[in-house]
């Protein structure tokens, strides 16, 4: 005897899942709360409600629904699995690896699971078994491109960059038009020192899925050194953060050599510093004079086709602002101990702010040395790190004082040292010409490249690596002695 309503609710939940196959998510919503009027416990509704609405971002609910319907079905090794892609958007990741396992003890070949367990691995900084877990989806399924995709940036963060390049290589190879492979791609090139590939690369940031990162805003024809600029004017303009307009500032000067006016745009916070470098220079929100052309600067190493050899390292381009130096230096006491700058924390929204700064705890060490006096440069410090300092007889902070980088700069040019993380100081005073060792995670930025203790960008630099992933104790004891050896013990 055929049960009609068993095979009407069918038919609905059917008709779901053609509608969301076919990208109507909305209608598939719909069909499956009625599926769930009839039937509040549908197993196939639930499932399909949650993965429509993770989909949606609409993770509470996603999580609702999934955890209904394992309660129905526990052993469904799919709803597992979407289950902890929920945990991993909500960044419960220690959830998500438990769904994943137990998804994966149900269906050891769900390639999904596995691909998916490895990413939740990597959030929790275990990347050896991440590696592993890639490694087992793709035995099983060798054209699964986020396991190629993914595995390719743990590599990266191990700092094993040609393994890197295989893996995005592999990946770019089943998706070629994939942005953000692309962009990590020319990541570890550039690590590595491909700068004639990594450049080019490079250009794939603008279609990248970070939504944070500015297009190409400006309607003048770009720029990449492919035509004569004698006679032209051209808007130069800062696309990434202050480290990067500092860095990439070094190009200005080369752009007017070639018979161009330079019309640099930047944040606000560095407008009077880059002055020194070109008369026309604006702030955020500024209007802008008209021009002919534009380019971002950091295509500048592209449109000028530089190598590792051919980096320019015309140090200093960057002077302090002699009215700043001259303040400062009535404000700073005098004393005739060494006098090193030290910054040990960068912005806290940066994506890579955690791996690359210290507390103060963590740098309290350095701070012992008696025959050393310190001036703290972080400009946003919280009240407790302030009173700490202040403890210190040796210690003054000057950062919170600092109504731009012209008065960064002032200070920089005062002091003997700089010891930091890295930050924008890091680059302003390499730029500067003054001397400054710069504390990099184990994983740095591509800029300071792998395996050297000094940089191709800043001649006066030297690099104390991380020899594990966050491993600062051993940093912070190398900066120690050296900085004993340089200026007395304690």
């Amino acid at each position: 005897m055929i049960n009609d309503g068993a095979t009407s609710m069918q038919q609905l939940f059917d008709r779901a899942v053609a509608l969301h196959e076919r990208g109507l998510a909305t209608e598939a919503e719909h069909l499956c709360l009625q599926v769930l009027e009839a039937r509040k416990g549908h197993f196939g509704a639930l499932h399909l409600l949650g993965v429509i609405r993770h989909q949606q971002g609409r993770y509470d609910e996603a999580l609702a629904a999934l955890s209904a319907a394992l309660k129905t079905q526990s052993k469904s090794a799919s709803a597992r699995c979407n289950r902890g892609l929920v945990f991993m958007a909500l960044g419960r990741h220690k959830e998500a690896l438990a769904d994943f396992d137990r998804a994966i003890a149900a269906d050891p070949a769900l390639v999904e699971a596995l691909s998916s367990r490895g990413h939740a691995l990597v959030c929790l900084e275990r990347h050896e078994e991440a590696i592993a877990s890639f490694d087992k989806a793709l035995a099983l399924r060798p054209t699964h491109f986020d396991a190629h995709y993914n595995r390719g940036i743990v590599l990266h963060m191990l700092n094993r960059h040609a393994e890197a390049v295989d893996s995005y290589q592999r990946a770019l190879a089943l998706r070629p038009d994939h942005a953000d492979a692309h962009w990590n791609d020319s990541l570890a090139r550039l690590a590595l020192g491909d700068f004639t590939e990594g450049w080019k690369k490079f250009e794939w940031r603008w279609q990248t899925s970070d939504r944070k990162r500015p297009g190409l805003k400006f309607p003048m024809p770009l720029w990449v050194g492919d035509q004569s600029i004698d006679g032209k004017s051209i808007l130069l303009y800062s696309e990434q953060g202050l480290g990067d307009t500092i860095q990439f500032a070094r190009y200005v000067p080369m752009v007017t050599e070639r018979g161009a006016k330079a019309v640099l745009a930047v944040h606000s916070e560095l407008k009077q510093l880059l002055s020194s470098i070109t008369a026309a220079v604006f702030g955020e929100n500024e209007l802008l004079p008209a021009v002919d052309l534009q380019c971002p600067l950091l295509s500048l190493p592209r449109a000028f086709h530089t190598t590792i050899e051919t980096i320019p390292t015309n140090i200093p381009y960057i002077a302090p602002d002699d009215a700043a130096v001259a303040q400062w230096a009535r404000r700073l006491p005098q004393t005739a101990l060494p006098r090193v700058g030290l910054v040990w924390s960068g912005g806290p929204t940066h994506e890579n702010d955690r791996r690359r700064s210290l507390t103060l705890a963590q740098i309290a060490p350095l701070l012992a040395n008696q025959n050393i006096f310190f001036y703290s440069l972080n400009p946003g410090i919280g009240e407790s790190d302030v009173a700490a300092l202040g403890k210190y007889a040796n210690v003054l902070h000057v950062g919170s004082q600092f109504r731009d980088f012209s008065d960064t700069a002032a200070v920089v040019s005062l002091i003997d040292l700089v010891v930091t993380v890295d930050t924008a100081v890091a680059h302003l005073a390499g730029a500067m010409g003054r001397p400054v060792w710069i504390m990099l995670a184990y994983s740095p930025d591509w800029r300071w490249a792998i395996d050297r203790d000094r940089s191709s960008w800043y001649p006066t630099a030297r690099l104390f690596r991380q020899t594990a992933t966050g491993d600062w104790a051993s940093v912070i004891a190398r900066v120690q002695r050296e900085l004993s050896a340089l200026f007395g013990a304690m």
